[in-house]
């Protein structure tokens, strides 16, 4: 009988320290899945180059639908990151900033991405303007932890 109970408090203790270690590894898992960083200094600074680059090639499709410096565009534009938290808190910002924020939504790509899509009163699309609008725009996405994917004009 001593034994018995010996066996089924071990067993206890056994199973106990296992729920604990189950739990303990749940927890930390959803840590670090909100500590996840989407993007790096170093990638938002080789976006914010290829943005600008980008900007130039837009530039210059647009002029020949007779679009100049002296035009002005609304723009929608879009962004990406690794969490719809992230991401809500971007499109709220968007909202404060002047921007209209669209919606957030799931990556039909990727489900493991999330991605807000906005949109802007008039930009002017004179290079020097362009480039500090997107400027603005991927340091607002860095700041939020999301990534700026790129703009395109508004079909009217």
């Amino acid at each position: 009988m001593i034994s018995f109970e010996v066996e089924y408090l071990t067993n206890a203790k056994i199973m106990m320290k296992f729920l604990l270690l189950t739990l303990l590894v749940l927890v930390l898992l959803t840590c670090k899945r909100e500590s996840l960083i989407f993007i790096t200094k170093a990638e938002h600074e080789n976006n914010l180059k290829k943005i600008r680059l980008w900007n130039v090639q837009r530039l210059k499709q647009l002029s020949a639908y007779g679009v100049g410096a002296t035009s002005g565009l609304s723009l929608d534009f879009y962004f990406i990151t690794n969490d719809s938290l992230k991401a809500q808190h971007l499109a709220d910002e968007l909202e404060k900033s002047g921007s209209h924020s669209n919606r957030v939504y799931r990556s039909t790509k990727d489900r493991t991405l999330w991605m807000v899509t906005a949109n802007t009163s008039r930009i002017s699309m004179d290079s020097a303007s362009l480039n500090n609008w997107t400027t603005s725009a991927c340091e607002l996405g860095y700041k939020n932890d999301c990534e700026f994917e790129g703009w395109s004009p508004v079909t009217e």
